[in-house]
Order: C-alpha cells, then structure tokens, then sequence
C-alpha cells in the first residue's frame, strides 16, 4: 500500500497522488467487466451520450455544440437566407439548434484562436457578423475566459469585443464583455 500523505492524500514518497493504483490494489479480486466486446461493438453511440446542457468553465475545447449568450439572448443563425448572425431569447434548456455553434481551434492546442461555424447549416461566422460558407473567409475569434464567471470574451480580429445588448442588437464595443457558453448535447 502507498504511504498516506499529509492531509489525507494517497501518493508515493515523491508525494504524487496515486489514486488508481490503490484503487486497483484494493480490487484485484472484483474487476469491472471490459467496457467493448460484441454487444457494445454494435451499440448506438448516439444513445450513450446523455441529452443536456452545462456551462461551460475554463478552457474551451473542440469537438462540441456551444451556446454563445449575454443578457438573456443567445447568439443565432436564423437560417435560410440569414446574411449575418443574430440573437434570439436564449432558450432555458439551450436546445435550440438555431443557437448552437462548434469552434474550430486554429494554431496550438492551448491557443484561444477560433473559428466558428454554426450548427444550422456549418457556416462561418465572417467578418462584421456574417455568414460565409467559405473557410478562407471565416474571422478568426479570439476566446478568452475572463475568469471568475464573468464569461468569455469574443473578440474578432482587431481590438473590438463581440456583445449583446439588452435589446438583443449584436455588435462590436471596446468592452470586454464576458458571454456565458453553454455546452449542449441533444439529438436534432
């Protein structure tokens, strides 16, 4: 058994926490069975994922639907024949596939450039709020978290932030203003 750290911790003499390891030692009679196998090669994946929403904290990740929202709106392509991104009242499940937007990591894995492309119809967001299906016209965002829960910072190439007003008008401002980001799973 590894020796108990100071406060209750489990590690080795270097102090590193080995929690799995104690975990297998206590167990070696009842293990788990395998997690694939035939009946789990032919499962449907789309139902082992949970339906829902969470917001997000820290660091944003590729690889999921998010929702972009200040003052009660959402960020929002409306669709066919949508020219620019809009707002819409943030939906209270964030299930509105209008709302929805997955972000595509540009340069190294910890960088916080983006592009964004919608869930509606995988357009770009482009320069001044539009809507391009072209890559090479996609604006780079900048995503920040400005820590504390006050939000992401969006803020598009230069130096102005991406907001929402109380009306729901999109623009651009000198404030750094901070978005909550959902992070939503529903199947639509």
């Amino acid at each position: 058994m590894p020796p108990e750290e100071p406060g209750g911790q489990l590690g080795n003499l270097g102090g590193n926490y080995i929690g799995a390891a104690r975990c297998q030692a206590m167990h070696r009679t009842s293990q788990p069975p395998v997690p694939y196998g035939p009946e789990n090669a032919n499962a449907d994946v789309s139902k082992l994922v949970e339906e829902g929403f969470k917001q997000v904290r820290g660091a944003l990740t590729e690889g999921r639907y998010l929702t972009f929202e200040m003052n009660g709106f959402a960020l929002t392509n409306a669709g066919d024949g949508a020219l620019r991104v809009s707002s819409t009242r943030a939906s209270h499940l964030h299930d509105d596939i209008k709302q929805r937007w997955v972000i595509h990591r540009i340069g190294d894995e910890s960088g916080e450039s983006f592009t964004i492309t919608s869930a509606v119809d995988g357009r770009y967001i482009s320069y001044l709020q539009g809507l391009t299906s072209w890559k090479w016209l996609a604006e780079t965002y900048t995503i920040t978290d400005l820590g504390n829960g006050k939000g992401y910072n969006l803020r598009p190439s230069g130096v102005l932030s991406l907001a929402v007003s109380s009306l729901g008008s999109v623009f651009q401002t000198v404030s750094r203003n901070g978005f909550q980001i959902f992070s939503v799973t529903y199947h639509s």
